[in-house]
């Protein structure tokens, strides 16, 4: 990815890291940007990062069994009332949309549509456990936006699980349990794990499941960890849904229909995305986890001259386009690596007219020198 190409120039100049909260970073930095509240445009290096964070995702729900599909932005609004009660805060969050789609809104709650959909036909007890996954992106009209942690439009990873009773139920939440551990281990989240038994202060206490990042930031909530109370973020969340109207059946092994056991489930992805940030920062900007980090090598061209253009074209293109090329002209050295370093690239490859040099992230003095092109290339093949 070249630097030169990517839009709002002035975003990749990075200053005063340490003074600056996570979000704030994020939210006006080469990873994250607003044109208008609650709203965010990720950048192309966001993109990277983002897509590798819901690969992870996926993988994990696919682990588990789940199957993946797709639904609309949109149902008819009565669905809402065969499912839990709607009380008033709930009831603000609804957007109602105009003619030709009158009646219908925007997509707020998943669980009923979803029961809506799959009631067109009767289930067997053979297809039990069934999971069922999709990504998207909800709307929600608050007045005070706060940025990534706390946006108008957010992405959510969901799970509708259907059990033939409460064991099955209690099986499929300790798997999404293990889902969603080994999805915050691969991005080196450090996370509290809260269950019924245990006392969460504020806001809904019916969760069977939830998972909180230790935080100051944001629209977060009062838990108590170790009797400690705490602010923290909500991450991810499990537990059993109750429906007033029970739309779904499955057939038992004597043909007879019976209802399931209905469990969500949900990962707020810019949430994910945020905690991993903070639990990577150091004082260079951001070292994120090899699994998510949007480049491991930077190429800096350092010196407007034929044989630094040459030779840095000639190594961008033999390694390819999963490296960032820093080729802004008239950008300090310092400015060039301070971003490499910030976005978490590992290694740079310094070209300049003394010659070629790789350089590790943590390394300020030493590197190795080069004599030629295909001496780098080769040095990179192998390490």
């Amino acid at each position: 990815m070249r630097a030169t190409r990517l839009p709002l120039q002035n975003l990749l100049r990075i200053n005063e890291i340490k003074k600056q909260r996570t979000s704030t970073l994020l939210n006006n930095g080469p990873f994250l940007n607003f044109k208008n509240p609650g709203l965010a445009y990720q950048t192309p290096i966001g993109c990277k990062v983002a897509e590798k964070i819901e690969k992870i995702i996926d993988e994990e729900h696919q682990s588990i069994g789940g199957l993946k599909f797709k639904m609309p932005g949109y149902i008819k609004k009565e669905i809402l009332n065969f499912g839990e009660e709607i009380n008033a805060t709930f009831a603000e969050k609804i957007v109602n949309l105009p003619k030709p789609m009158e009646g219908y809104i925007t997509l707020i709650t998943h669980e009923m549509e979803i029961l809506d959909w799959i009631s067109k036909g009767i289930i067997s007890y053979k297809a039990l456990p069934m999971r069922l996954f999709f990504r998207r992106d909800f709307i929600r009209p608050i007045n005070y936006p706060k940025g990534i942690l706390k946006l108008r439009e957010f992405g959510v990873q969901a799970m509708l699980s259907l059990d033939r009773n409460k064991e099955e139920f209690n099986e499929s939440l300790r798997a999404y349990s293990r889902l969603c551990e080994n999805i915050f281990n691969k991005l080196k989240i450090n996370f509290i794990k809260i269950m019924p038994q245990q006392n969460r202060l504020t806001s809904n206490t019916g969760f069977d499941l939830e998972y909180f990042y230790r935080c100051n930031e944001g629209d977060n909530l009062t838990i108590l960890d170790n009797k400690e109370r705490i602010k923290a973020l909500s991450l991810a969340m499990g537990y059993l849904y109750k429906p007033k109207e029970p739309l779904v059946c499955i057939t038992d092994k004597n043909n007879k229909r019976i209802s399931p056991i209905i469990g969500t489930y949900a990962i707020g992805i810019e949430r994910l995305l945020y905690s991993a940030f903070d639990c990577s920062r150091d004082e260079k900007g951001f070292n994120l986890p090899r699994e998510i980090r949007p480049f491991e090598i930077s190429l800096l061209e350092f010196d407007d001259y034929p044989f630094t253009k040459e030779s840095s074209e000639q190594i961008y293109k033999a390694i390819g386009e999963n490296i960032f090329f820093d080729d802004r002209k008239n950008i300090k050295r310092v400015e060039k690596s301070a971003l490499s370093d910030f976005i978490g690239c590992q290694r740079k490859i310094i070209v300049s007219k003394s010659g070629i040099r790789i350089k590790d992230r943590n390394d300020f003095i030493n590197g190795i020198s080069f004599k030629d092109i295909d001496s780098v290339i080769s040095y990179l093949q192998k390490n």
